[in-house]
């Protein structure tokens, strides 16, 4: 199902996205135990949730690009809210602070690993479909 792999990729890319480009370094109070789950908890218990249960249904080849709207679809929220507010929710797409082909960039590498790990995930489902 093409909304389970988006999750779980959402949540995968989350916690890369954390450890690689956002200070990985746990706040205390509340938001440390906030953030431990957003970055570090759910992302494992979904791949978990993923690896031991897999998907009810295989995803087509064909449609795993429908992985991608999500995440797209947020990219460009935020990225035209910046333009009207002058405020992102993280450094790394701030447009005042590094420029479009930065955060395109950024954007892009993001976009493609997804995808590949989505790719990667949907032929371990239909290997296991297959038996």
């Amino acid at each position: 199902m093409v909304a389970h792999l988006t999750v779980m990729l959402m949540a995968v890319v989350t916690a890369v996205v954390n450890a690689t480009l956002l200070d990985p370094a746990l706040p205390g109070g509340w938001w440390g135990v906030v953030d431990l789950s957003q970055h570090h908890v759910i992302p494992l218990s979904v791949v978990a949730s993923w690896a031991t249960l897999g998907p009810a249904v295989e995803v087509p080849r064909a449609r795993l690009g429908l992985v991608l709207v999500v995440p797209l679809a947020w990219f460009v929220f935020v990225l035209v809210r910046g333009l009207v507010t002058d405020s992102y929710p993280y450094d790394f797409i701030d447009v005042a602070e590094n420029g479009w082909p930065r955060v395109l960039g950024i954007v892009a590498v993001i976009v493609v690993f997804m995808f590949a790990l989505g790719s990667e995930a949907a032929a371990i489902d239909s290997r296991r479909h297959a038996v």
